[in-house]
């Protein structure tokens, strides 16, 4: 497997399910609490990704940021061409709708676009 680090010296890899009938619908990256490296992020503006779409077909990805686990938060979505793409998200516009100062859970997910 190729390694796909842009920066620094180590990479997260995940790698989604091809959808099936009766599979999952939205397949996802939760990291939740005491597992986020920080969880105020009140004092910056943007949040900075590499994804690598590995397939042949572009598909749609999306950001979750919650301050409350279980309920619905700020979401951004990404059309990934096939390669790698830098994603930035506008935590500007995310502090209309949730409190940055108590993330409680962030997720990365195949967004339902992918299956309609």
């Amino acid at each position: 497997m190729p390694d796909h680090t842009a920066h620094g010296e180590s990479a997260v890899r995940v790698t989604f399910p091809e959808y099936t009938p009766g599979g999952p619908r939205w397949p996802s990256l939760r990291l939740r609490g005491r597992n986020l490296a920080r969880r105020d992020w009140s004092g910056f503006s943007g949040a900075v990704f590499q994804a690598t779409n590995i397939g042949d077909e572009s598909v749609h990805l999306a950001l979750e940021v919650r301050d409350t686990p279980g309920r619905n938060g700020w979401v951004q979505s990404y059309l990934l061409h096939p390669g790698a793409t830098v994603l930035r998200a506008d935590l500007a516009l995310a502090a209309k709708s949730i409190d940055l100062t108590h993330v409680e859970e962030v997720i990365i997910f195949m967004d339902c676009l992918l299956y309609t």
